[in-house]
């Protein structure tokens, strides 16, 4: 029978292999936060994940949405100002997608195609672009399914927790860092490798593995820094 919190002998606190007690509490220690940090990587990246599925494929929506109501005005305002809006409203949507996706698009559809700001004769994207609209929905769904699992895993977390309170700011502050990290990292990455120009797959397969780096360490960074200012005010 392993006796290791009393290193591995009940009755002298003695070692066989000749490790005080004390060092077998510090190793226990530094696996439990080498495996706690492992965990925070993994959810760092996974948060990252679900904005970018989520976000990108609301953002979409709300594009494909709006747009068509500018059809309604035609016979009211002059075709040029309609077109001159519809192009402030893509670029609008553009600027609020996650740059993973836009990268991800620009390769599977052609930069041109997703840029451009010319008129198509059309104010429904559902008809101009309908395979972008399709991706736009599997990334929503396929986000809200991820989530559901990154929540339940947060949660898990929090409920066997010794200090609940703590681990949910831990949490809390980790999927922001997550979020905030990996806009950077991706945004970042995308715009130094597409400066290169690059081949087109090359850039969004960078800005993607940008956006997840950027989401791990925002992760770490964030919760680490609640968990150590949580400590330093309350112990």
């Amino acid at each position: 029978m392993s006796c290791r919190y009393v290193g591995n002998e009940a009755t002298g606190n003695t070692d066989p292999s000749g490790m005080e007690r004390d060092d077998n509490i510090y190793m226990g220690e530094c696996q439990r936060e080498l495996r706690r940090r492992q965990s925070a990587s993994v959810d760092g990246a996974g948060w990252r994940l679900v904005w970018v599925l989520q976000r990108g494929g609301e953002i979409r929506e709300l594009y494909s949405t709006r747009t068509p109501e500018l059809e309604k005005l035609r016979g009211q305002v002059p075709e040029e100002q309609l077109k001159a809006l519809r192009g402030a409203l893509k670029e609008k949507y553009q600027g609020k997608t996650p740059p993973e996706v836009m990268r991800a698009l620009e390769a599977a559809f052609g930069k041109a195609k997703i840029n451009t700001r010319e008129p198509t004769g059309s104010y429904n994207p559902g008809k101009t672009n309908a395979r972008v609209n399709q991706a736009g929905k599997g990334m929503k769904y396929g986000g809200r399914v991820f989530l559901v699992f990154m929540v339940y895993d947060e949660y898990r977390k929090i409920s066997t927790s010794d200090d609940w309170v703590r681990q949910l700011g831990s949490s809390s502050s980790g999927v922001l860092g997550a979020i905030g990290g990996g806009s950077i990292g991706g945004a970042a990455t995308g715009a130094a490798l597409g400066a290169c120009e690059l081949n087109p797959f090359t850039v969004a397969a960078g800005a993607g593995i940008g956006g997840i780096v950027g989401g791990v360490i925002g992760y770490n960074l964030f919760s680490g820094g609640f968990e150590a200012l949580f400590d330093v005010l309350y112990e």
